[in-house]
């Protein structure tokens, strides 16, 4: 079961979890170590900016890009770990789901499907 923090915005969120001091935080990518970004998407079957993120089950999420031309992000091969939190809107902010500790397949992800295996809980 996903932890649950209920928080108005990303930079809300990351104040309250990891102890930050942010005002505002924009991006959906967040440095929490070396080999660690928190990455707090949408995965309802929208596609943004070319990418749809979608939770295969518990241990497998993939992050698709589905255009036909070449994404203008790629991932990063010294973040191997991902901490996935699902951003849910609701009436009086924003749900965000802890869904757990997440490592990259390097070995079955392309340049346009990044293949996440489940490492751990959070």
């Amino acid at each position: 079961m996903p932890k649950v923090i209920f928080a108005k915005t990303h930079a809300a969120f990351l104040n309250q979890v990891f102890n930050t001091n942010y005002k505002s935080y924009m991006k959906s990518r967040w440095v929490y170590d070396e080999s660690t970004i928190v990455w707090m998407i949408r995965m309802d079957g929208q596609i943004r900016d070319g990418w749809m993120n979608r939770v295969i089950d518990k241990n497998e999420i993939w992050e698709e890009y589905v255009f036909d031309d070449d994404p203008s992000y790629k991932e990063s091969s010294e973040r191997r770990y991902r901490i996935v939190v699902n951003v849910i809107d609701a009436p009086l902010g924003r749900e965000y789901h802890i869904l757990g500790k997440y490592k990259f397949d390097f070995e079955n992800s392309t340049h346009k499907k990044h293949i996440l295996i489940k490492s751990e809980e959070i």
